[in-house]
């Protein structure tokens, strides 16, 4: 609320001797004074928001600039990882995929084909063979692939479970069927 023109006296050390000095508005500053750095919440933008080379940063500003780099290097070490790892994925890939195209030789292609075709009268055979072995079965299709899992299922049963100490099937007097639980009769 009073009016005067602005005015300070600075008691300081340098080493261990102690100073003063004293600054009027409009007068020439002390010298020693313009090695003084003083920080408060409008100099605070400059430690903030601007690059510069401040003579003082306080500590809790030096912490966090310091947690900032930590930051940093974190993220740039990061960063490099994921670059390595995905280029050894792409590298891996690339030397699968080479390793398919040298196995893929007209040879192998033909040794396939001849499975394939090997394979198909396999099974076009074992489905004739039980077509014409289950013919007088009372159900349609015994043997075929609709059936199979049936029968695989009815196996594991019998060999996990039912009678795991006898081969499968098992037959004979007081035995009873894995499927319906009939008793079975020879």
């Amino acid at each position: 609320a009073a009016s005067g023109t602005p005015s300070a006296s600075v008691d300081f050390f340098i080493g261990e001797e102690k100073r003063s000095a004293s600054w009027l508005q409009g007068n020439a500053p002390d010298p020693i004074l313009s090695a003084v750095s003083v920080f408060d919440s409008r100099t605070a933008n400059v430690h903030v928001e601007n690059s510069n080379d401040l003579a003082y940063t306080p500590l809790p500003l030096r912490i966090l600039a310091g947690l900032a780099q930590a930051c940093q290097d974190v993220k740039a070490k990061l960063a490099a990882e994921k670059k390595a790892l995905q280029e050894a994925r792409l590298k891996s890939a690339i030397e699968q995929l080479e390793r398919l195209i040298a196995a893929a030789t007209d040879e192998s292609r033909a040794a396939l084909r001849e499975a394939h075709t090997h394979f198909a009268t396999a099974r076009s055979s074992a489905a004739a063979g039980s077509a014409n072995l289950f013919a007088d079965e009372p159900l349609p299709h015994i043997g075929s692939d609709v059936w199979k899992p049936l029968w695989e299922a009815a196996r594991d049963y019998s060999r996990a479970s039912a009678y795991p100490d006898r081969p499968f099937p098992v037959t004979g007097i007081g035995v009873h069927c894995v499927l319906c639980q009939q008793p079975l009769c020879e």
